[in-house]
């Protein structure tokens, strides 16, 4: 998988990183599709890269504390050049969805777009 693949959209994960949930932003067009990364861990086999290692330690730290909510932007490569992606984490009320407890909601947007 290549970074072109960032899944751009709404993710909801539980506390392993495992995706319960992906809504993309451009459904009819998204690559990766929803299919192919339910069940799966968000940062070793959706977007297994080291550039995301800051991500899931920002995602760990959040999982373990108190806060409601954080956003923040990253550098990374995508198709041949850097882009800034604005992330935000929510947490909301845990829920069990397919036997797992629901998380943290993941927003991914490109920098500039609304989040």
């Amino acid at each position: 998988m290549t970074m072109n693949l960032i899944p751009f959209g709404l993710l909801e994960l539980d506390a392993t990183g495992r995706v319960l949930l992906y809504e993309p932003v451009n459904p009819s067009h998204a690559i990766p599709s929803p299919k192919s990364i339910l069940g799966r861990n968000f940062f070793t086999e959706v977007v297994p890269f080291s550039q995301m290692r800051g991500l899931q330690h920002r995602f760990n730290a959040f999982v373990d504390n108190d806060e409601e909510e954080q956003r923040f932007v990253l550098s990374l490569p995508y198709n041949h050049g850097q882009v800034k992606i604005r992330f935000l984490l929510a947490r909301f009320t845990r829920k069990v969805f397919h036997g797992f407890e629901g998380m943290a909601i993941i927003q991914i947007s490109p920098d500039g777009e609304e989040v």
